[in-house]
């Protein structure tokens, strides 16, 4: 439960007894990510370890709402019922009522497809600096993603980003019941760009150079090594 001890190795986590604190009595430390120890007094480094991307995991931390909100929607109740109930996800608020239908028109005859719709969605609050979906805009068909991304763009501030990431499916690629459940990442950007959106970057975080794009995300021999784009945008 702290870094790499060994002398060969740099510390690539931390924990209360090894960090460095800013103000002990307030519980704050501040930290520095990069490839080598930047030796700036009151932080705690922690070691890439060579790498030049990847995530990064707070584990047992019990946030505090101090000068902010974090919302969920879409599809919340059994987040509602079972992670939000626990202890420490006080400050999460719900903004229940948005849950989708499955009569989405993109899906022809493939029995497998259950693409969701909706027809308006209102989130019902405004000057957001943030909005993230994650693997969600593959369960809409394009009258659903129209009113989602139209929700979100409504609801961030001028200057707020919003975060798209999804299963990747080859571009142009027709619908088949392989790979109803990944995303177009041209025809998805197109989209948000058209609502008013502009592109503020990406990332390759999420790359799998294993994954051919044809088959079924739910595969065993796929799932959890899916190729997946990861778009920034901003709402001027």
């Amino acid at each position: 439960n702290g870094g790499l001890m060994d002398d060969a190795f740099d510390f690539i986590h931390t924990n209360k007894g090894l960090a460095t604190y800013v103000d002990r009595a307030k519980q704050k430390v501040r930290i520095i990510v990069a490839h080598q120890d930047p030796h700036v007094p009151g932080t705690t480094w922690l070691s890439t370890a060579g790498h030049t991307h990847g995530t990064m995991c707070f584990r047992w931390i019990k946030p505090r709402k101090e000068n902010g909100e974090l919302y969920v929607s879409l599809w919340t109740d059994r987040l509602e019922q079972g992670l939000l109930s626990q202890e420490a996800f006080e400050h999460v608020k719900v903004i229940g009522g948005l849950n989708p239908n499955r009569n989405g028109v993109d899906c022809g005859n493939l029995v497998q497809c259950r693409l969701n719709t909706i027809d308006v969605v209102d989130f019902g609050v405004k000057n957001l600096d943030l909005v993230v979906t994650f693997r969600n805009m593959h369960n809409f068909d394009v009258n659903g993603r129209k009113a989602v991304n139209q929700a979100a763009f409504d609801a961030l501030k001028s200057g707020g980003h919003y975060g798209v990431i999804d299963h990747t499916r080859r571009h142009m690629q027709p619908m088949t019941s392989e790979v109803w459940r990944r995303a177009d990442p041209i025809q998805i950007m197109q989209e948000l760009l058209d609502i008013g959106f502009e592109f503020a970057g990406y990332s390759n975080l999420h790359y799998k150079p294993d994954d051919v794009l044809r088959y079924e995300v739910g595969r065993k021999s796929v799932t959890g090594n899916t190729d997946r784009f990861t778009f920034l945008f901003r709402k001027p």
